[in-house]
């Protein structure tokens, strides 16, 4: 940090937004399109329906049934014949010569039993059912759409990640990153600033646009309005802060434990999962997103596999005593882990970008 100059890196971060500012707002424009059908396409039928009607449904009920109901019950049906298919009427035929050839093995009075007719006596009822009304449903849907948000929300973190060091992608971006009048460690905090605070300012925006966007043509497709998805999520989760800060009082100080631990991991794992990225941003020059993805993948589908043949009591009782609130040690050891994987992974792109030349392989910066 003793090369730092903050008027050389506040240039080369003005630089380094200028030459993304394209592909940024392509990027951004993609971003408001999926977020924006993300959020309509699920309300769609609460904003074009509106209101369920009020409808009835027939109950029946066989003649056995009825006769156990008390008179004042009993008033509410009306006896209706009942034509059974001719397939039911063989399986009654078959069953009841089975009843009736039981009865004879144990000595017992015989039963006749035949299907002389293809028709059954039931009582029948109309029930209603109470009108559907369609602020019912908008929760529902809201929580469909959280679910598409969050997928889409977590593709865009990684793929910024991958952007890390997108622009030494070609000889010509190279030669240019390299002529730049700053130090390394500028030109690396110009680029995570671009990959991490400015992405996730993008993420933000576009999700907001797109809701007020969403907000404002859904009464050209119906007249209803579930509303802003944003104050949705705002009040949804201050709710859950507070049901979770009045439930954590009331749970066992080995539960607590079991909580913090879980939280700490999560941390750590996004964390992991976000150098992953990074690294992988530094290895690949072309589709680092698509091949760090698919080198995940193959890992994460062997190491499963692994456990669940190799070690698969311990692997369930491992979860059996999370549930019990008796696994924090290993939980935090999985978070110790997870923490020193990401430091590696941000320490081997930084090896990698400073060995980086002009000429590098096509395939992959080593």
């Amino acid at each position: 940090m003793k090369n730092f100059n903050f008027r050389r890196f506040l240039l080369t971060l003005k630089w380094d937004a200028q030459t993304n500012i394209r592909y940024n707002v392509r990027h951004w424009l993609i971003m408001l399109t999926l977020f924006f059908f993300a959020i309509l396409l699920p309300h769609a039928c609460v904003i074009v329906e509106g209101d369920k009607e009020n409808g009835t449904f027939k109950e029946e009920i066989t003649d056995e049934m009825f006769q156990q109901l008390s008179k004042e019950e009993q008033k509410a049906y009306t006896p209706e014949k009942v034509v059974l298919e001719q397939d039911d009427v063989e399986e009654d035929a078959e069953t009841n010569e089975g009843f009736i050839k039981d009865n004879k093995e144990n000595n017992k009075e015989e039963v006749a039993v035949t299907a002389e007719s293809d028709t059954v006596q039931v009582w029948t009822r109309e029930v209603p059912y109470a009108k559907d009304k369609w602020e019912d449903r908008v929760t529902e849907q809201h929580w469909v759409s959280a679910a598409l948000l969050i997928f889409i929300v977590w593709f865009y973190l990684t793929f910024s990640a991958s952007l890390f060091l997108n622009n030494l992608t070609t000889k010509q971006r190279r030669i240019a990153f390299f002529s730049l009048p700053a130090s390394h460690s500028e030109k690396l905090l110009a680029r995570w600033i671009y990959a991490v605070p400015v992405w996730l300012l993008m993420i933000i925006t576009a999700l907001c646009v797109a809701d007020v966007l969403r907000y404002a043509v859904q009464p050209l497709i119906g007249p209803h309005s579930p509303g802003l998805m944003i104050t949705w999520l705002w009040e949804t989760g201050n709710d859950m802060v507070k049901e979770a800060l009045d439930g954590w009082a009331k749970l066992e100080p080995n539960k607590q434990d079991i909580i913090i631990a879980t939280i700490v991991m999560q941390i750590t794992g996004s964390i992991s999962s976000h150098s992953i990225y990074i690294l992988g941003s530094s290895l690949f020059p072309r589709f680092p997103w698509l091949i760090t993805t698919g080198i995940v993948w193959v890992i994460a589908s062997i190491f499963s596999i692994m456990l669940l043949t190799l070690n698969i009591d311990g692997f369930i009782d491992f979860f059996a005593r999370i549930k019990d609130g008796e696994a924090v040690g290993q939980i935090y050891t999985i978070a110790a882990i997870q923490l020193l994987m990401s430091i590696l992974f941000y320490v081997l792109a930084i090896v990698i970008y400073r060995r980086m030349q002009v000429i590098n392989h096509k395939l992959i910066n080593l």
